[in-house]
């Protein structure tokens, strides 16, 4: 467990970093750094939340808010196993022009 905190906590950051300026943003790049979006590891958990709320936190549905609206980060909701919050970080990471704020 600690070997995955550390995961999280040293590399994530460093593998990221890059050297990007608001003047190399677009106009739409920028508003959408505003916004941090509700996201949970475990598509498990996701599909009880559809189910009880009026909003979606489904995988396809952050990955399109990256896409379309370059958001600025995601915020994990509820429990989950670390490497499955290891394996969506990765990816959500891999598909955004701009790092995301975790």
């Amino acid at each position: 467990m600690k070997q995955y905190l550390y995961y999280l906590i040293i590399f994530i950051p460093c593998q990221l970093f890059t050297h990007i300026t608001l003047d190399q943003l677009t106009l739409d790049q920028k508003i959408g750094q505003l916004f941090m979006v509700a996201a949970v590891a475990d598509e498990e958990i996701a599909h009880q939340c559809i189910q009880r709320k009026s909003y979606r936190l489904d995988k396809e549905y952050i990955e399109q808010l990256i896409k379309e609206y370059h958001i600025g980060g995601i915020i994990y909701l509820g429990k989950s196993d670390i490497l499955k919050q290891i394996k969506r970080t990765d990816y959500f990471q891999s598909i955004s022009s701009i790092p995301l704020l975790m």
